[in-house]
């Protein structure tokens, strides 16, 4: 009985790692530029600069290699946060 648990509890670890890896692969396929997307909604900046979307990718996290994005999006969502990274005032 303890076999049957133990390989059960493995595959939930499995599909829930596949269910978030495929979340996370189709907000990054999603169109439009994930900087521009979150300066328009969280901040409702328009209009903007090169400058204002290269200062939001910095300050959100998305220059950071995409495996990197993911740890801390997954790491974001266990805390309950389904943002892409936590919210700074720059």
């Amino acid at each position: 009985m303890l076999k049957y648990i133990a390989r059960r509890l493995a595959m939930l670890v499995i599909v829930v790692i596949g269910v978030t890896l495929i979340t996370f692969t189709m907000m990054h396929l999603a169109p439009g530029d994930p900087a521009e997307l979150i300066a328009t909604a969280r901040y409702g900046m328009e209009n903007l600069t090169e400058e204002d979307v290269e200062r939001i990718r910095v300050a959100e996290g998305l220059d950071a290699p995409v495996f990197i994005q993911y740890l801390r999006w997954l790491g974001h969502t266990v805390e309950g946060g389904f943002w892409v990274a936590s919210p700074r005032h720059w």
